[in-house]
């Protein structure tokens, strides 16, 4: 089992400064988006999408707090799930640090961080698509 990192308890938010700047992300600039596809049966770990420093993850990430494999994604009928693989600097969701090998339900707009400096958000497609026509609406129209 893994032993929780200095100051982070299972199951517990971190406090909001980790995340400082989190709240300001723009969906814009260096903003990269990825489609996943939602499974319609049981997956297998073939179907499940790898998140880590290097090959051969399928979501590669280049930062010293990333585990070289941090964790994965996962399609169920449920929707999709992130599951941490063991890493060294954890992975929290919504600021809630999550046990290794317990899949977590994702819902839109969901915080992700593998270690405390890699982040993200997880949309659906129609999550996506809301958040974006939110974002332009009080941009005033700004692409």
């Amino acid at each position: 089992d893994q032993l929780a990192l200095e100051g982070f308890e299972y199951g517990k938010p971190i406090p909001r400064n980790e995340f400082l700047g989190d709240e300001k992300v723009e969906p814009y600039g260096a903003s990269e988006v990825l489609f996943l596809r939602t499974a319609s049966k049981p997956t297998t770990s073939r179907q499940r999408i790898r998140v880590g420093r290097g090959l051969p993850n399928h979501i590669v990430l280049s930062n010293a707090s990333v585990s070289f494999i941090h964790a994965w994604f996962e399609p169920t009928p449920e929707g999709w799930t992130l599951t941490d693989a063991g890493s060294s600097n954890g992975t929290f969701l919504d600021g809630v640090f999550l046990r290794i090998g317990f899949p977590a339900l994702l819902r839109d707009a969901a915080r992700i961080s593998f270690g405390l400096e890699a982040k993200a958000r997880f949309f659906a497609p129609d999550g996506l698509f809301e958040y974006l026509a939110l974002y332009r609406s009080k941009s005033g129209g700004r692409p």
